[in-house]
């Protein structure tokens, strides 16, 4: 936790769009404490999620698996060494440009 506290910067916002399909934190968070026990619970949520590395419309971004299916795309505004802005697309509508052949989103 101490690692990923230092890559956030202190006044960090996490936004995620779940699109009311898929359940997300309805509201920004906000601060660097917040956002890291956030992302902290999603991983103890789902130990099985794994992050691929991934080109997105931002720059570097993260696709989210699990068992296989595309489960969403996190992305990052990055300032100086520190993560300023952490996106996190969890709708199932919006995934298809990021789906790989044989991967599927629902």
């Amino acid at each position: 936790m101490r690692l990923l506290m230092r890559t956030l910067a202190p006044e960090v916002e996490l936004r995620a769009d779940g699109g009311g399909v898929v359940r997300a934190a309805p509201n920004v968070v906000t601060g660097s404490d917040r956002v890291a026990r956030f992302l902290m619970g999603v991983m103890q949520k789902q130990p099985e999620l794994v992050f691929e590395e991934r080109r997105t419309a931002d720059g570097l971004g993260y696709a989210l698996t699990l068992g296989g299916r595309l489960f969403g795309i996190a992305s990052f505004h990055v300032e100086g060494e520190q993560i300023t802005d952490v996106w996190l697309v969890l709708d199932p509508r919006k995934l298809g440009e990021w789906v790989t052949p044989g991967q599927i989103t629902e």
